[in-house]
């Protein structure tokens, strides 16, 4: 087995090998430590930016959705309230329990909400009878009207149908319907609340 030595070059000085190595290193180090420095505070700012400018973009929306949601909310009321009170004006004209005797005044009333209110479609009244009045829009500006009249020991269903000046155009009695307000959902609800339902 062969042992080597190692070899010691006695003509360099090990102080200035030290020396020179060190100046070598803060050649190139300080450059490169300079460069990740650098890069570093650019990735920083970068992500403080983006931070910034992330939760800036949140607020502006949250703040923009907010007022969106209000300004809808407002239009919807304010569509929504005419023909609230006008269902708050036929239930004070309509008070008692039954109405048989007056569904030829909740017809008239019911047609001039029609007439007066553009958003109210359909209008519905009905006691606890059974009699019962729909009003809604018909063709060319006009209004139909279904009269549901039960007396005791007959029924009396009719639809008038009315032209645009309130005149009335055509009549039908229809004793085949055997539609009953008190069954359905809007009756059922409307009747356990004094409010709008």
């Amino acid at each position: 087995m062969l042992s080597s030595n190692p070899v010691v070059d006695t003509d360099v000085d090990p102080l200035d090998e030290i020396r020179r190595r060190r100046r070598a290193l803060l050649r190139i180090g300080v450059p490169i430590a300079g460069v990740v420095l650098m890069i570093s505070t650019i990735l920083l700012i970068a992500f403080h930016s983006y931070r910034a400018n992330r939760d800036g973009a949140l607020a502006l929306s949250n703040d923009l959705l907010a007022t969106l949601e209000q300004r809808i909310a407002t239009e919807i009321s304010g569509y929504l309230a005419p023909a609230s009170r006008a269902v708050r004006i036929l239930r004070d004209t309509l008070q008692d329990d039954e109405f048989g005797d007056r569904l030829p005044l909740a017809e008239t009333v019911g047609g001039s909400l029609l007439r007066a209110v553009p958003q109210i479609t359909n209008l519905y009244a009905a006691d606890e009878n059974g009699n019962f009045v729909l009003v809604r829009r018909g063709e060319s500006g006009g209004e139909d009207v279904k009269l549901i009249e039960n007396q005791p020991g007959s029924r009396r269903v009719a639809w008038i149908h009315r032209n645009a000046a309130g005149e009335e155009i055509g009549r039908e009695d229809d004793p085949t319907d055997t539609y009953d307000p008190r069954t359905r959902p809007w009756y059922i609800g409307a009747r356990g609340t004094d409010e709008l339902f």
